[in-house]
């Protein structure tokens, strides 16, 4: 699995981006805009191609995935505290067939919870390319059954580091949208995902 996540901030040109992501190649796109409003991420969703809505996972304003039938919704790690029947909640859109999704930054909480999920995150792998002093863990998750997603500082130079630690795939923030010109980023980094994980 080869997943794009937004900025939180709203970029120059970024849904035009997001659609040449998908023409590209891009089957898994994590939508996080915590700053949005619920009309204000309708709207923004509305510019994406209609024919790439079901490869969109949502991190906020979760009721916007039924209206515009994408790909499912990713609970934050604040967010599993927060709701009070989680189990319920999850059902809920899973009745929907709607893909469920999370994130750790700890081994042992991803091994205690991730079997919740469809698939997980679990960062930092690397030292971050989008934050400051973001410290890469390097977890060995090769003994694990359910594989995690490998976040944090993934680039194209770690791709085959990420298969020898055992993650089923990655995602990627910071390599994509802080390149100069992010499709190009993107079909790189495809390119040694695809030779790497084949």
């Amino acid at each position: 699995m080869f997943t794009v996540i937004t900025s939180e901030n709203n970029l120059k040109n970024e849904v035009e981006i997001i659609n040449k992501l998908f023409v590209a190649g891009l089957n898994c796109l994590h939508v996080r805009k915590p700053k949005m409003t619920k009309e204000e991420l309708h709207k923004w969703i509305t510019d994406i191609n209609e024919n790439f809505h079901n490869r969109c996972m949502l991190h906020q304003h979760h009721e916007l995935v039924l209206k515009f039938n994408l790909k499912g919704i990713h609970i934050k790690e604040k967010q599993r505290g927060e709701i009070k029947d989680l189990d319920r909640y999850t059902r809920y859109f899973q009745q929907e067939n709607k893909c469920k999704s999370t994130g750790f930054h700890q081994l042992g909480e991803y091994k205690m919870l991730s079997q919740k999920f469809e698939y997980a995150f679990l960062s930092p792998v690397f030292n971050s390319v989008s934050k400051e002093n973001y410290h890469g863990m390097e977890w060995d998750v090769s003994s694990l059954q359910q594989k995690p997603i490998a976040l944090g500082g993934v680039t194209e130079k770690n791709i085959q580091e990420t298969k020898k630690l055992g993650y089923g795939g990655i995602a990627v923030l910071g390599s994509v949208w802080n390149a100069s010109n992010p499709v190009n980023a993107f079909l790189s980094l495809k390119n040694e995902y695809d030779e790497v994980y084949g």
